[in-house]
């Protein structure tokens, strides 16, 4: 919890690189985050993400009731700072740092296939049959678990 809370401040709190020159490496990131539609994080949602963290760490800067609201404020004030272009670019860099700009010319023609537009339109669908499929082999395994703990049980009476 300490790494999401200190992750968080420094990203609401570090200064933003603008006007710096975009390379053809970190260009090819920015189109695919474009692409894959995680470029726009809703700013409501960054909002209360930024207040849920807030509100975890406070407990352990051991703030009294009226720093602990200074404490929020001053965070909240402090995402104003964050526009979403920032978070895009920030999620590009991510992508430039990890990827070469030959993969990212790879991904970035799967997206833009039909293929790669199947699979980006389909993805909530194939997310929600993941989800159902576990939860079935969860339960599964717990009806499993329910008749083995009987039958040790059994046979080994108290």
């Amino acid at each position: 919890m300490k790494t999401k809370f200190s992750f968080l401040v420094m990203m609401c709190l570090l200064p933003c690189a603008q006007g710096e020159p975009l390379s053809e490496h970190r260009k090819l990131a920015l189109e695919l985050v474009e692409l894959i539609s995680i470029n726009r994080p809703d700013e409501k949602v960054f909002k209360k993400q930024v207040a849920e963290h807030i509100e975890q760490g406070i407990p352990q800067l051991n703030l009294s009731e009226n720093e602990a609201k200074f404490f929020r404020e001053a965070a909240m004030g402090a995402t104003k700072r964050v526009t979403m272009d920032r978070v895009t670019e920030m999620i590009a860099v991510a992508h430039a740092k990890k990827l070469s700009a030959d993969e990212l010319k790879v991904i970035i023609a799967f997206y833009k296939s039909d293929a790669g537009k199947a699979w980006q339109r389909q993805g909530g669908a194939i997310e929600v049959e993941m989800k159902a499929q576990m939860m079935a082999l969860v339960t599964e395994v717990l009806k499993e678990t329910k008749q083995r703990f009987e039958e040790l049980k059994k046979q080994n009476p108290e």
